[in-house]
């Protein structure tokens, strides 16, 4: 009888494992797609312009349309 309740354990744990890790899968999925879903409201671009010596100068411009900050 300690056999089959030692299987049962076994088994219970290993069952338990499974899901955990399915767990921790379904969450990186969840995460990547949060993070796609804001990385596509964000734009970039560069500009050229003259300046008021005939010289150009480089403006950086970038949009966030998310409602998150953007850290990179």
């Amino acid at each position: 009888m300690d056999a089959l309740s030692a299987v049962g354990t076994v088994g219970a744990f290993a069952v338990g494992f499974v899901l955990l890790r399915q767990e921790h899968r379904r969450e990186d999925v969840r995460a990547e797609e949060e993070r796609r879903l804001q990385a596509i409201k964000v734009s970039a671009w560069v500009e050229a312009q003259a300046t008021a010596y005939g010289g150009r100068e480089l403006l950086f411009h970038v949009h966030n349309a998310s409602e998150m900050p953007i850290y990179e």
